[in-house]
């Protein structure tokens, strides 16, 4: 089997709600990249963009072919 290599890039951007009275709010995104032995490093797209670092491994693995079911639990 070979070994394959992924990084993962946290992005992002800054946004207020409009008034002078609160800071602006930092929002992060995530890229996702996969590494060629020499170094190069090529986008992996995934099913919309990834706003936690959850949904980024989630794609990574979608896009490896390996199927996720999330279960959550009543609370």
């Amino acid at each position: 089997m070979t070994s394959r290599k992924f990084k993962i890039k946290e992005e992002g951007y800054w946004a207020g709600n409009g008034c002078d009275c609160c800071e602006p709010d930092y929002f992060p995104t995530y890229r996702i990249f996969e590494v060629t032995p020499d170094g190069e490093e090529i986008e992996v797209f995934t099913n919309g963009t990834p706003y936690e670092i959850e949904d980024a491994y989630h794609g990574l693995l979608e896009y490896l072919g390996v199927e996720i079911e999330v279960e959550y639990g009543e609370n």
